[in-house]
């Protein structure tokens, strides 16, 4: 193989795959990404097996081929050479050359052969406005499990037809949201690796395309294609969790609350509220830091109603909000509280309370 390309194409082509790379890889190959050059072009992939990324850049080839190079010695090595073209080739035994400017590197690579099978390319591409999916995984990813829950570790999708559903959960706070997109019928369990993923490749793209592979959720933002395998475990139905009486509805500014929150989070990671004629009381105690108590006025209907809930679970529900005022409802101690936004039925969250020594 043997190419000459633009500096900064080669260099965005090798950052926009590395990312999904672990930093300790648990196969040599997994370090690396597959160079290959065609008539074309030269493309760029990476993968952790559960991941797959493939995207393109302009170069002229001299000689057609592949080789498997080691990611961060390419992007390191990329970051030295000045701006201009840059020479890459590949010969006996995947001894590679990188040349640009007056410097010259040489390293070893991998035969490309060794390289994981690429996924199969798709063809029946939906377009997307970029900021649905964006907006979806923000306002519910923070409630996905970590490693020690991986079945929950992820954001459920759900398109109907006419709109799209994420739902994340832990096991005892869930979110919910959803907004109004015709991208046909299906379901896809995206884990939290792909979450973050997407999350950086998306950024502000104004529009994408997904594509629904069976077991994988592929997404192409320009010249790149994002592939990723599924959680396996179908989630909790959250709405069966809904209460069906809860007689204690308090109306509040959100970022009132949120500042509240802050500061409880100085003192401890558990908050005692108490919603009662006219405002929110929230108390926060800690025997080695001491206490804060905050009163914040709210439009409440329903007897007075107590519950202790943790500080991250509430904060991390309210910051990614944009309504004005919450409704929070809630019948006693030990029954999931509801949350939603005032004027916009399109998000829910629930709050389980945390049992008081």
């Amino acid at each position: 193989m043997k190419i000459v390309c633009k500096r900064s194409e080669l260099l965005g082509a090798a950052r926009r795959v590395a990312g999904v790379i672990e930093a300790k890889s648990t196969s040599p190959i997994l370090a690396t990404v597959l160079i290959d050059a065609g008539t074309s072009g030269v493309t760029a992939d990476a993968t952790d097996l559960v991941q797959w990324v493939h995207t393109a850049a302009p170069c002229e080839t001299l000689d057609a081929g592949g080789v498997a190079m080691p990611a961060r010695d390419l992007i390191e090595m990329l970051d030295t050479m000045p701006e201009g073209p840059v020479h890459l080739e590949s010969g006996a035994e995947n001894k590679i050359v990188l040349r640009g400017g007056k410097r010259r590197f040489t390293i070893q690579g991998m035969p490309a052969e060794d390289y994981p099978s690429k996924p199969t390319k798709r063809s029946d591409w939906t377009a997307l406005p970029g900021s649905v999916l964006i907006d979806l995984f923000k306002l519910v990813g923070h409630a996905k499990a970590g490693t020690e829950r991986p079945n929950l570790a992820g954001v459920h999708l759900t398109s109907n037809g006419k709109e799209i559903e994420a739902f994340a959960t832990d096991g005892r706070y869930c979110c919910a949201a959803r907004r109004d997109v015709e991208a046909g019928e299906w379901t896809r369990y995206v884990p939290s690796r792909a979450v973050a993923s997407l999350e950086t490749l998306i950024g502000k793209t104004e529009r994408i395309e997904i594509a629904l592979p069976k077991h994988n959720f592929a997404v192409r933002v320009g010249a790149t294609v994002y592939t990723t395998k599924l959680l396996q475990d179908e989630p909790p139905d959250w709405r069966k969790y809904v209460p069906a009486q809860l007689t204690t509805v308090a109306r509040a500014p959100r970022k009132n609350l949120a500042l509240a929150l802050r500061a409880a989070a100085l003192v401890d990671v558990e908050c005692l509220w108490q919603i009662e004629d006219g405002k929110i009381v929230l108390r926060t105690t800690n025997p080695d830091r001491g206490e804060v108590v905050e009163e914040i006025d709210a439009e409440t209907t329903g007897p007075t109603a107590v519950m202790a809930l943790e500080v991250k679970a509430v904060r991390d529900t309210l910051d990614p909000l944009t309504s004005e005022d919450v409704e929070i409802k809630c019948l006693d101690s030990a029954t999931p509280v509801v949350v939603g936004c005032v004027g916009d039925e399109r998000f829910t969250a629930l709050w389980m309370p945390l049992l008081r020594k």
